[in-house]
């Protein structure tokens, strides 16, 4: 198979990553080569291997030619992570955890004599519940008295997180439009009067917003010297790395969670649940391939059953505190095998940033052999008035088996989210809806969970 160049990787002229029959390859430039083999003579690199910190990778040979233009003084083959999240794809704890990597590998690199060139939180992804940085070139030699991310810093990490803690807005909306984080400039606006005393935004936001405008109307030598201006001591420097690790640490989500709790207060007697883990633990059982997805997951329950066969497994859900839930959960056990998303399948992460090819589509990322798709359907067609057929077309498209769960029109649920409305749905039925099944799939098993709910093993024609 002939190799691929990773799209985002011409941001760094230094490192191109490639892929080679399902290898994770990057090209160094002589300058990196210089930088990663010093940083590895320091003992940095192990120290960092060694905390779990940095992705592990070796020196190799690609099994073919790297593609043209891809420097080669290094080729480096670093651990393939099944599934690749981004930013705008984490909850609120899971942001929190990489904004603490990137400042625990700063403070790492600073005390060895090194820097990293960049903080953007798109040099994270998530193994399992475990962080761990992938960009194994922006640690460059040399330490000269300034946290050169500093800025870049709060704009991936701080003012995401600041958002949420303080505003109670969301920050996966906002950030999904905005691949370059939030600049300060325009989050100081958010927080008029009084509200940018609170603590980390006088300074973090509001004086550096102001110092940010000051700059744009400098000449060019004034906005060199501002930038080559300043050099504290090595000290200084870590106390403000602390003083942000502090500040990160002290924030908690504000906002609101529809479904976090609804494991504990749902509408099934414990026989049916019972029944519905029995169901999706036989069709696992008897599907082959290393990827399901969980659609709307909740807080992980039946994502933990398709663990048991499957190596990956995707739990995603479109309300972040259930996510985040999940999260805690497994990052607290050390699980590995499950992916929490934020993620509403209804308006799911597109291709994204230059020319629409730096950040994937999740099938693209991760293609699954099973998804699950239980109690999801009345919130789709219902509360999202997508046709049934619509939504089963989704169902197909995204995988060869699936489960669905189909809950009625006179199940509570379903009447609840109906309540407001003023258009009554007849062409939500379970008539249409075995129709519109027999036309995609050929139903394997089924049975039924209640007067209301059948649940349905789903095969692709």
């Amino acid at each position: 198979m002939m190799p691929d160049v990773e799209p985002a990787s011409f941001r760094d002229p230094d490192a191109t990553v490639f892929v080679q029959d399902g290898r994770i390859f990057r090209g160094l430039s002589d300058k990196a080569a210089r930088s990663h083999a010093a940083a590895t003579d320091a003992g940095l690199v192990g120290e960092l291997l060694e905390r779990g910190w940095l992705i592990d990778h070796w020196k190799a040979e690609p099994p073919g030619s790297p593609p043209p233009g891809v420097p080669t003084n290094l080729v480096l083959e670093a651990r393939r992570v099944p599934v690749v999240s981004y930013p705008y794809e984490w909850s609120f704890t899971m942001l929190q955890d990489a904004a603490l990597l990137t400042l625990n590998v700063t403070e790492a690199c600073f005390r060895a004599g090194f820097q990293m060139k960049d903080a953007t939180a798109y040099n994270v992804v998530f193994d399992g519940s475990r962080p761990v940085m992938i960009d194994l070139t922006s640690i460059e030699q040399g330490f000269d008295g300034v946290w050169t991310a500093y800025g870049q810093f709060c704009d991936h990490f701080l003012a995401p997180l600041l958002l949420e803690a303080y505003l109670s807005v969301p920050f996966q909306p906002y950030i999904r439009g905005r691949l370059a984080g939030i600049p300060v400039t325009e989050l100081a606006g958010m927080f008029p009067g009084l509200r940018r005393f609170r603590r980390g935004v006088l300074s973090h936001v509001y004086l550096r917003s102001k110092i940010e405008v000051r700059a744009r109307n400098l000449a060019t030598e004034e906005r060199t010297e501002l930038r080559t201006g300043t050099s504290l001591p090595l000290e200084a420097v870590l106390a403000s790395l602390q003083k942000m690790r502090r500040l990160i640490e002290s924030l908690e989500s504000s906002s609101a969670s529809v479904w976090a709790g609804y494991e504990l207060d749902h509408s099934y007697e414990d026989s049916q649940r019972a029944q519905k883990e029995r169901f999706v633990e036989s069709v696992a059982q008897g599907v082959p391939g290393p990827v399901a997805w969980d659609v709307g997951a909740n807080t992980g329950a039946f994502a933990e059953i398709l663990a048991k066969h499957f190596g990956s497994v995707v739990a995603l859900d479109s309300d972040a505190g259930a996510i985040d839930a999940l999260y805690r959960r497994l990052r607290d056990a050390g699980s590995k095998g499950i992916f929490p998303l934020v993620m509403d399948m209804a308006d799911p992460s597109p291709d994204r940033g230059w020319r629409g090819r730096e950040r994937r589509t999740l099938v693209k990322r991760a293609d699954p052999d099973l998804a699950i798709w239980l109690a999801v359907i009345h919130h789709i067609c219902l509360a999202g008035e997508v046709p049934i057929a619509g939504f089963l077309d989704l169902v197909a498209e995204t995988s060869p088996h699936s489960i669905v769960e189909f809950v009625g029109p006179d199940d509570p649920m379903s009447r609840r989210l109906m309540a407001t409305r003023k258009v009554d749905r007849d062409d939500y039925t379970r008539e249409l809806f075995m129709e519109a099944v027999a036309k995609r799939f050929m139903v394997e098993a089924s049975t039924a969970v209640s007067a209301t709910r059948d649940l349905f093993h789903l095969r692709r024609n």
